[in-house]
């Protein structure tokens, strides 16, 4: 048997039938609601909104930056300047130790100065042998003048000896000529006297004469005899005196052989003395040429020195400003041809130097408007400074040290020339100056806000 419940069937409740109603408020609300929403629609398709590159920049001045560079390498001893300070040109910026080099040139100038005093010796040395040379060629001169006149005396004497001894020769001969020829006549009247006498002897004889006639001739024949044996007597001496004066006739000539001699000996003494001098003098002559080649070799090590010295001093190339210093700290090793310093002008006008990152690049171009903000100058007090960008870069920079702030890697460089060198307001106003760091807005475009929660959202790629 089928049983059938019946029960009474209800009007449905909706969710709705539990709700309170709706109040005019909360209509008006609503209905204010869905206009704010479509006016935020409408008014983020309409309001434009400034797509901007943010950059970090620097101040820097425009023309020539002149480098500093160390042109030796050496450590740093001192550091003498700073960044931002006005220096002049030959002003010194740092000094490398130079302690070696000091030494090095205080050796070459005690070795100058001692070769410069044997030098002075040496040249004394040869001044003092000229004076012997001199000295002893008058002194050659004097003796051989000396024995030249022994010799023309002594040749006198010997000329004179020669004429007196053929004097006396001629005087003994003919002395001898005269006693012989009174010998002969002795001897004729001793001959007469002996036949008078032997006549008269006969006539005595026979009584014609007396016997003193005879007496008388007999007396005369003895006193002839007398006379001629007086006469022999004088002949002998005679050839005596002959025979003396033929020896004396040739003197010798040993003095003036001796005085020739003399004059020899003297004159090869001196020309041996003199070229004893000669050779220690081109001895002393060749010691100096050497002694003033060190010198010169000196004085080139010492004019090195000299250079490096001032190479050890590290000069501001130009007038300007120290735009950058890369010396840190004494004992910090430079190298030759390193840059460790950038001068600018100091009154060169003033740009700001962007350094755009690689994947923004493609945003920036020449022209677009920037808003620098000046770290020196907070942003509260003095506000932005407009700028326009005037040059990128054509190529990427790699930097491997931090600069201007940013971190170290790649990058473009933007040119920003800023409208004025002065910005802020009636109260406050910044002056620019080279090496402030700044923060720069690069407007690249203006895109409505719609556009940018599309582009965000990825919903269009077109922008």
């Amino acid at each position: 048997m089928l049983y059938t419940h019946n029960e009474k069937i209800l009007p449905s409740v909706k969710t709705e039938d539990f709700l309170p109603p709706i109040s005019i408020w909360m209509s008006l609300a609503g209905v204010a609601l869905v206009g704010t929403v479509v006016s935020a629609i409408a008014l983020s398709s309409w309001v434009k909104y400034q797509v901007t590159v943010k950059a970090a920049a620097t101040v820097r001045p425009t023309g020539e930056v002149r480098l500093v560079q160390p042109p030796t390498e050496g450590t740093v001893e001192q550091i003498l300047v700073k960044e931002n300070q006005l220096v002049k040109q030959g002003d010194v910026i740092a000094r490398l130790d130079s302690e070696e080099l000091k030494i090095r040139r205080s050796q070459l100038q005690g070795n100058l100065q001692q070769n410069n005093l044997q030098l002075i010796q040496i040249n004394a040395q040869i001044d003092s042998l000229d004076t012997q040379v001199i000295a002893e060629q008058r002194f050659i001169e004097r003796t051989i003048s000396a024995a030249q006149s022994d010799l023309a005396r002594n040749q006198r004497d010997h000329q004179e000896r020669q004429i007196a001894t053929q004097s006396d020769l001629q005087a003994a001969t003919a002395e001898l000529q005269r006693t012989h020829a009174e010998v002969q006549k002795a001897r004729a009247d001793l001959k007469f006297a002996e036949l008078d006498r032997d006549r008269y002897e006969q006539l005595s004889g026979t009584g014609a004469i007396g016997q003193r006639e005879y007496e008388q001739k007999k007396l005369l024949v003895e006193q002839t005899t007398a006379i001629l044996n007086a006469g022999q007597q004088a002949v002998e001496i005679a050839k005596s005196k002959v025979r003396v004066a033929q020896a004396a006739l040739n003197p010798s000539q040993a003095t003036v052989d001796i005085a020739e001699k003399r004059i020899g000996q003297e004159t090869a003494r001196g020309e041996a003395t003199i070229a004893t001098l000669k050779k220690e003098k081109q001895a002393l002559i060749q010691r100096r040429v050497d002694m003033q080649n060190q010198l010169n070799q000196l004085r080139k090590e010492l004019q090195q020195v000299q250079n490096q010295l001032q190479n050890s001093i590290i000069r501001a190339t130009s007038d300007g400003i120290i735009l950058k210093l890369n010396l840190r700290n004494s004992g910090q090793v430079v190298r030759a041809s390193e840059p460790v310093a950038e001068i600018v002008p100091q009154n060169a006008p003033l740009v700001i130097k962007a350094m755009i990152p690689t994947a923004d690049i493609q945003k920036v171009e020449v022209g677009q408007d920037v808003l620098l903000r000046v770290d020196a100058c907070p942003y509260p007090d003095y506000g932005t400074l407009k700028a326009v960008v005037s040059h990128i870069s054509p190529d990427v920079i790699t930097n491997s040290s931090n600069n201007m702030g940013a971190a170290s890697g790649s990058y473009f460089e933007a040119t920003v020339q800023p409208e004025s060198s002065t910005f802020g307001n009636s109260n406050r106003q910044c002056q620019i100056q080279s090496g402030m760091n700044a923060k720069a807005d690069i407007i690249s475009q203006e895109e409505t806000a719609l556009q940018f929660i599309l582009r965000r959202a990825r919903l269009i790629t077109d922008l």
